[in-house]
């Protein structure tokens, strides 16, 4: 026989309800002549259709039961997994920003005086050591030459959330001449004044050569014991604090008498409690009412500017218009002061001269005159010096966060496109 017993009970359905083909039919005739059990099997068939049809849809019933089933517990599993993998996303970026945050907590330390140029800031430093925010690390050595005798050095860097910090010390042993020549470099370099800040006080075991101090960044110095031994020193950090025990590693004695940058230090805290203090509104006209110094103190809790440019002498000016006005709110200060001085000869030049010690940039396209700028537009502060040779006139102008609508009667003093404040 060809084909199966199997295989002709299978289509029997099909060949007694006459739905199969003609090749069909006649294989299955062909199979019930030579098979006497399907043959039988047939005849039952056809005497109790009901029955044998009810039994066939009993087992595709269960059949498709059993694979509904099978389906459903795969179904359901998916489901469940689609939901664990759902609830384990925000565990797993939680986890991950921990880590991160947790890795980049972790202060990194070198020790290691060989490669201390990967350490300073400059183009040969390690990326995150390129610069120290705001601050100039050019008090600390460029190099360190075999005349040298470093005696001790660390930097520490770690960047917590808004809260980078630097800190590092060198200790270098020189001879007479090393000395004398590392004082005199030193020297060049003008003290800022750093006395309260973060609580520092003038030193006692220590002479302080130089330093460069910034409220809101920290320090960076050169202390020496006056015999042959210089000590240069960091703490640059961002926030108000350091969130770390920097005598861990800094020694104390290399820190400034009385620094205290600890968390919940008393600097800061005034510091905190100025910025959100509002102080009455400031506006002077009239040369009689500039007066540099007192300008600087009025100013100087709002206003991020240098003042550098502003003259000093305002008796070699023959000819002046004066304006000063800044308004304050719990959104910062705003304003702008503006000097136009005129000059002779001599005085002027005298006075340019005196501007380039800052080294301004030179900008000749953006005013209607030439300028020496100092900021452009950090922290929303512009300060320069507007320059007409021909009249031998200066116009000193510091805005801060201008409202340009409100300048229609100095745009003078402006730059031509207004659209680049």
């Amino acid at each position: 026989m060809k084909y199966s017993c199997d295989v002709i009970k299978d289509l029997l359905p099909l060949y007694h309800d006459d739905v199969c083909s003609d090749a069909t039919k006649e294989i299955v005739e062909e199979h019930l002549n030579e098979c006497d059990s399907c043959k039988e099997y047939y005849e039952k068939m056809c005497s109790s259709d009901v029955v044998e049809l009810v039994s066939f849809d009993e087992k595709q019933e269960k059949k498709m039961a059993e694979t509904w089933k099978k389906v459903a517990k795969k179904g359901v599993k998916l489901v469940v997994i689609v939901l664990l993998i759902i609830l384990a996303i925000p565990t797993i970026i939680v986890g991950l920003f921990i880590g991160n945050e947790a890795y980049q907590s972790k202060p990194k330390v070198n020790t290691n005086i060989k490669k201390y140029e990967q350490y300073r800031s400059g183009e040969n430093a390690k990326e995150d050591y390129k610069t120290r925010f705001e601050m100039n690390e050019r008090i600390w050595p460029e190099t360190i030459t075999e005349e040298m005798n470093v005696v001790d050095y660390k930097m520490v860097h770690a960047d917590p959330w808004d809260a980078e910090y630097y800190l590092g010390y060198l200790v270098v042993d020189y001879d007479d001449e090393g000395y004398e020549k590392e004082i005199n470099r030193l020297s060049l370099y003008d003290s800022d004044d750093y006395y309260g800040i973060y609580s520092a006080v003038d030193e006692e075991d220590y002479e302080l050569i130089t330093i460069e101090a910034d409220k809101n960044n920290g320090f960076i110095y050169a202390l020496t014991d006056g015999k042959n031994r210089i000590i240069y020193a960091e703490q640059v950090f961002r926030g108000g604090y350091l969130d770390v025990d920097y005598e861990e590693y800094i020694p104390k004695e290399y820190l400034l008498d009385g620094f205290d940058a600890k968390r919940g230090n008393s600097w800061n805290e005034k510091k905190y409690a100025k910025t959100n203090e509002v102080r009455p509104s400031l506006t002077k006209y009239g040369l009689t009412n500039y007066k540099k110094d007192e300008l600087i103190n009025e100013l100087k809790d709002d206003v991020k500017a240098d003042f550098d440019l502003l003259p000093d002498n305002k008796e070699a000016i023959l000819d002046s218009s004066y304006v000063t006005t800044l308004n304050n709110s719990f959104s910062g200060a705003k304003g702008f002061v503006i000097l136009r001085a005129k000059y002779n000869d001599e005085d002027y030049y005298s006075e340019i001269a005196r501007i380039k010690e800052f080294s301004p940039s030179y900008d000749e396209d953006s005013y209607e005159t030439p300028a020496y700028v100092l900021l452009d537009g950090e922290d929303k502060t512009y300060e320069y010096a507007l320059i007409d040779e021909g009249r031998k006139q200066i116009s000193y102008v510091i805005l801060v966060d201008p409202n340009i609508s409100e300048m229609k009667g100095y745009k003078e003093f402006l730059k031509e496109n207004k659209n680049l404040y």
